[in-house]
């Protein structure tokens, strides 16, 4: 996330950036949720419209005490190509989490619902026809 660039001259140096993290991503998908991703500046160049703040400190702070607490059923998905969850660490939250079920998604990385959404709706609807 330090490496993500401040600004984007254009929505297709957006998207070509993105697809980085989402390489089975449809690029009109991914054009438009630039859409919603970017402002344009009055110099024209786009700006991200998240807090960059919360992804410097994204990966600072442990969670897992607190997983315990919840307890309405959940579904731990990853994407098999993530760089960003560990499948390790998928596997222990759903173990922590009463009640949790584990999916792991292939042809997707991090993002998976933008990588592979046909999958990852089927494995949500089995998800959700289980309980």
């Amino acid at each position: 996330y330090e490496q993500l660039p401040p600004y984007y001259e254009s929505i297709d140096e957006y998207v070509r950036e993105t697809q980085k993290n989402s390489p089975y991503a449809a690029l009109d998908f991914l054009r438009s949720i630039a859409a919603y991703s970017l402002a344009e500046e009055q110099d024209g160049k786009f700006r991200c419209r998240f807090d960059r703040q919360v992804l410097f400190h994204f990966d600072h702070y442990d969670l897992r005490p607190y997983l315990s607490a919840i307890h309405c059923p959940s579904l731990i998905v990853r994407g098999k190509e993530s760089r960003v969850m560990r499948e390790e660490i998928a596997r222990e939250m759903s173990v922590l989490i009463p009640h949790a079920r584990f999916a792991e998604i292939e042809k997707a990385a991090h993002p998976v619902h933008i990588d592979n959404p046909i999958e990852f709706q089927k494995k949500v609807e089995e998800f959700l026809a289980d309980i």
